[in-house]
């Protein structure tokens, strides 16, 4: 059974997870002592740690070095607001998701499935968003050739407009053609490099 790892400092968010995983098939452990979670992960071996940024000193420079100690745990990130910067530097990283302390209760096991195949977690506007941001960084035109060469001329000219921060209706436009064309694209792009989404579509040519 996969372990659920909760560290908050807050007991209503610890309250809130609880309830929103009561009729999941997973075993939840919530802690409000950073240092009981710490202990806990190293005795499991397959886990997602939940990871509530609050009242921590340094998460930036903290997380990274649990995900080296721990390579088997998916860090989630729970922050009390959004933060599209601080966001896209937590998935450097490494964590797999990001999202709200008190985000909506039937989102959270639709998070934990979706963590738990692999997959990142950060919702459609929080990942275009990322996106662009990334895009506004000093070495965006340096795409990653060597993959862009896996895909057809057609498909390089959509992953390195995804680079660029534009979204599906964006990119439809700038190239004469329907979305449903866009994302038949993609489908085809995420399979060729294998990713999941558009946002580790642009992070890995921008490697």
């Amino acid at each position: 059974m996969l372990t659920l790892l909760l560290y908050s400092p807050s007991e209503h968010v610890c309250l809130h997870w609880q309830r929103a995983l009561a009729d999941a098939n997973y075993k939840l452990i919530t802690t409000s002592s950073l240092q009981d979670a710490l202990s806990n992960l190293r005795t499991i071996h397959e886990s997602i740690y939940l990871l509530h940024e609050r009242d921590l000193a340094d998460p930036l420079s903290m997380i990274p070095e649990l995900i080296k100690q721990q390579p088997q745990t998916k860090v989630v990130v729970l922050e009390d607001e959004y933060d599209t910067k601080r966001a896209y530097t937590y998935f450097q990283a490494g964590v797999v998701g990001v999202c709200n302390a008190f985000m909506a209760a039937k989102q959270i096991p639709l998070l934990i499935a979706v963590v738990s195949q692999g997959q990142v977690w950060c919702g459609k506007p929080f990942m275009e968003a990322m996106v662009k941001s990334l895009a506004q960084q000093p070495n965006r035109k340096n795409a990653n050739s060597e993959l862009l060469h896996k895909l057809s001329p057609r498909e390089q000219e959509v992953a390195l407009q995804v680079v660029e921060g534009l979204n599906n209706k964006e990119i439809s436009n700038k190239m004469g053609v329907s979305e449903r064309t866009i994302k038949a694209h993609l489908s085809n792009i995420f399979k060729k490099l294998e990713v999941k989404d558009r946002l580790q579509l642009a992070l890995c040519l921008r490697q």
